[in-house]
């Protein structure tokens, strides 16, 4: 497949995705979805695959433990360091019909098992034992969630709490949660966690911890799909059953984040949290049933030379920043053609950040994928190349002057002739 790219420069550039479904929609029957709210992302290719109702307000139930457990890896500098459980951690576990993970006040054990602790059996205990630790109280912990969730541009959500127990003013929606995983799994900690299977704590190898998918395997009633990774559930009798999982489909990472689902919509009071891994299973299954992995780029393919003008470095090979592939649809056999929109020279000062323009990528005149452009780093003005280029069109300029200058002299000289002539032949007349 050949590649035309114009003017792309994208080796100075850092790349932000801003992705177009058009050719990978993901067909499902909502009827037939237990969760009355669902999104289906494409985390390697950065595209929506399915979106249904997924930017209207929800309650995320222990979804919420995503965000507890993001923010706190990205605070503890030691998670095998030791800790011990406080009266506090664990008071008011029962009192608030709260989840546990079994820990009592005066054990000692490590901000691994209370990472674990937080997101394998969705214990109060070990998100209150967190935010205590990290930020001395669990409002004070929730105030850095809510500053970490608007960093990731969560700009529809509102934590009250550490532990997603409900509250009016407890909200989110599927996409941003869904935004959020994608952030938390570039944590190698997070990640670790999120795909394990179980856990047994550090202080009493006894107590052993099993993530959502083992729950749901081992009771059988809703056996998750090979192709699910990881997942986080939650439930309360208001935002229903939710769930939010990593999958990995035809080579892409999926990330699929449901909520408010019942079992009783169908009539099944028995699935309980499993009817949610059951909307996942029919996401995730039709995801991988109606498209395939298409290669568009290359990592480091270089497509092309930019001219910088005025800038300290005179010219940039360009080369392709990662490597582009997409889930189309399966029966999709179209040519792609990958362009730039944008700007074809660069003058300097070039500021890091800057956009430069758009990568499309598309076939039959429908954009497939396109990446907004911005520069990775600043080119200076540089002074002398600037002389340089005054220069040389001063020189241009005076050649050009004095050529005329000649070619005037020439004219004028040969008129003098022709006019001595002419006075000649009139005085012989």
């Amino acid at each position: 497949m050949k590649y035309k790219f114009i003017g792309l420069f994208t080796s100075l550039l850092m790349v932000v995705g801003c992705i177009i479904p058009v050719n990978a929609k993901v067909n499902v029957n909502t009827n037939n979805l237990y969760s009355e709210y669902a999104y289906v992302y494409d985390n390697t290719g950065d595209k929506v695959l399915y979106d249904h109702k997924g930017e209207e307000r929800m309650f995320p139930a222990s979804m919420t433990k995503v965000l507890t457990v993001y923010s706190a890896c990205k605070r503890i500098k030691d998670i095998n360091e030791s800790v011990t459980i406080d009266q506090e951690d664990v008071a008011h576990v029962y009192e608030q019909d709260a989840s546990s993970a079994g820990f009592v006040a005066g054990e000692k054990l490590t901000y691994k098992d209370l990472l674990y602790g937080a997101l394998y059996p969705s214990g109060a205990d070990a998100c209150w034992a967190l935010g205590r630790l990290i930020a001395g109280s669990e409002k004070n912990f929730v105030k850095l969630m809510n500053q970490d969730a608007k960093a990731l541009g969560m700009n529809d959500s509102h934590f009250v709490t550490s532990t997603g127990l409900h509250d009016d003013k407890h909200y989110t929606t599927c996409k941003d949660i869904s935004m959020l995983l994608k952030a938390a799994l570039q944590n190698k900690i997070f990640r670790s966690i999120f795909t394990g299977d179980n856990y047994y704590t550090t202080t009493d190898k006894r107590i052993r911890m099993m993530n959502t998918l083992t729950r749901t395997r081992v009771k059988a009633h809703a056996a998750a799909r090979s192709e699910l990774l990881g997942a986080k559930s939650g439930y309360t009798s208001i935002a229903g059953h939710c769930l939010v999982s990593l999958a990995k489909v035809n080579g892409h990472e999926i990330i699929t984040t449901t909520a408010k689902a019942f079992s009783t919509k169908f009539g099944v009071a028995r699935f309980s949290a499993g009817c949610a891994v059951l909307d996942h299973n029919v996401l995730v299954g039709n995801v991988k049933d109606q498209t395939k992995n298409v290669k568009i780029m290359k990592k480091n393919e270089l497509v092309n030379t930019i001219k910088i003008r005025f800038g300290e470095i005179t010219s940039y090979k360009i080369k392709t920043s990662r490597d582009v592939s997409l889930l189309l649809d399966k029966n999709f056999a179209g040519a792609v053609k990958v362009s730039f929109k944008g700007k074809n020279v660069l003058q300097a000062p070039v500021n890091k950040g800057d956009v430069l323009g758009k990568i499309i990528v598309s076939s039959d005149g429908q954009t497939l994928y396109s990446e907004t452009v911005k520069a990775d780093r600043t080119i200076l003005f540089d002074y002398k190349t600037l002389f340089i280029y005054v220069l040389k069109r001063v020189l241009v300029v005076l050649a050009i002057l004095i050529v005329l200058a000649i070619l005037l002299r020439i004219r004028k000289h040969k008129r003098k002739k022709r006019y001595q002539k002419y006075r000649e032949r009139r005085k012989g007349a």
